[in-house]
């Protein structure tokens, strides 16, 4: 994956059914953005999203239901979308809306993110098994963190433990 990292930050998301909201508690989750470069003259923008163990189960069914698939060439258009608010992420809505995983609070994107995301209007959404984010990377300088995060994110794509997919972004 020919990507940089831009920025990434720990969050609480919240699984959410249909019509009413899942009131099942908090969900560790961990986000990364990075812009990844393309044939186009703007790069793709990135979003690489973590659940604990206890939610990955729901995390995996629901991105493959949106049309996600284990991440070997280009990916795919799926029924999924990023909510961006003020330069922030603050979901990803999978199965055409039903679910949303929220950002509590919500993760500050940067803005070349954003702007990437503007012109294409989609992002690339990456969905990585609990564990796959580093855990020695806190004060790493930057390029270092970048390459350990990027060599875990091979890993796991060999492994055929990374889902990809392509989802709608939309600024609420």
């Amino acid at each position: 994956m020919s990507s940089s990292e831009d920025t990434a930050a720990d969050s609480t998301g919240r699984p959410a059914g249909d019509p009413a909201p899942d009131r099942r508690g908090a969900t560790p989750m961990k986000i990364a953005f990075a812009l990844r470069e393309s044939g186009a003259e703007i790069p793709l923008p990135e979003a690489v999203v973590e659940v604990d163990t206890g939610s990955y189960p729901t995390l995996l069914n629901q991105a493959q239901e949106s049309g996600f698939v284990p991440a070997f060439g280009e990916p795919p258009a799926t029924s999924a979308e990023v909510q961006l608010r003020s330069g922030q992420f603050t979901s990803l809505l999978l199965l055409g809306e039903r679910q949303i995983w929220e950002m509590d609070p919500p993760a500050p994107v940067a803005s070349a993110w954003t702007d990437a995301a503007a012109h294409h209007g989609i992002a690339i959404v990456s969905v990585v098994p609990p564990g796959t984010w580093p855990s020695d990377i806190t004060g790493l300088p930057p390029a270092e963190a970048a390459a350990r995060f990027a060599h875990s994110l091979e890993q796991a794509r060999d492994a055929h433990h990374l889902l990809h997919g392509t989802a709608r972004v939309v600024h609420t």
